[in-house]
């Protein structure tokens, strides 16, 4: 395994892992205030 493909590994992951945050934080926020029942 080369190091570009392990930086590429690291890389994905990483990004798996903001995308994964920011769903949760997204899901959270929408809960938080439902705009459906305020209109």
């Amino acid at each position: 395994m080369t190091v570009l493909g392990a930086v590429i590994l690291t890389a994905g992951m990483l990004v798996a892992l903001l995308c994964a945050i920011a769903d949760q934080a997204l899901l959270s926020h929408i809960t938080r205030r439902p705009t459906s029942r305020e209109r």
